[in-house]
């Protein structure tokens, strides 16, 4: 655990040194994009880091122990594209997903979630959304009305009962994995799609 901590620690040093310029000043730089992986470390929480989030792309938080993501932090993760949770304690995501409108992939599988937050809804640019194996008793209901990018969304393995009239506003989503549910029933005009 200790080691774990310690690899986090120089991995945030090292990102934040990338950000400073040779006069001490923060510098910023809009062509700059960093993938940051923190996964696999054990972390039951996330520090707070100095360092410019705005640079980020590509955030891979997955099989860890957390059970909560901060919602400064994802209020600050302007650029990112890729986010990925996977495999950690999450009950709940931060509402402030929504201020990722440059998201593309979000990957939230094998977490505690019972509900996604209504403001994913903003995160337009979104393509493929997992959320297989967690506790989703359902998925917000205006869903197919916003996320007009949707290429693939995949809620297997969950307690879901019906899925969203709305899933039939997806013009663009080309794979729909929802087996291993409760559905009694789909929404009679998903055969538009």
């Amino acid at each position: 655990m200790l080691y774990e901590q310690q690899q986090l620690q120089n991995h945030m040093m090292m990102l934040d040194l990338r950000n400073k310029k040779a006069d001490g000043s923060d510098s910023i730089e809009e062509e700059k994009h960093e993938n940051v992986d923190l996964s696999s470390m054990s972390l039951d929480s996330l520090p707070n880091p100095s360092l410019n989030l705005a640079t980020i792309c590509k955030l891979d938080l997955s099989n860890n122990n957390l059970q909560s993501i901060p919602e400064s932090l994802t209020a600050r993760l302007l650029n990112v594209v890729v986010l990925d949770v996977h495999s950690n304690q999450l009950k709940s995501l931060p509402n402030s997903i929504g201020c990722l409108t440059k998201l593309k992939v979000l990957n939230a599988a094998g977490n505690l979630l019972a509900s996604l937050p209504k403001t994913i809804e903003n995160c337009r640019c979104l393509e493929e959304l997992n959320a297989n194996f967690n506790k989703l008793s359902m998925i917000p209901d205006t869903i197919g009305h916003e996320l007009v990018n949707l290429k693939k969304l995949t809620v297997n393995s969950n307690k879901l009962m019906f899925l969203p009239h709305s899933i039939s506003q997806l013009t663009s989503l080309t794979s729909l994995d929802a087996r291993l549910n409760n559905l009694r029933s789909l929404p009679e005009d998903l055969k538009t799609l």
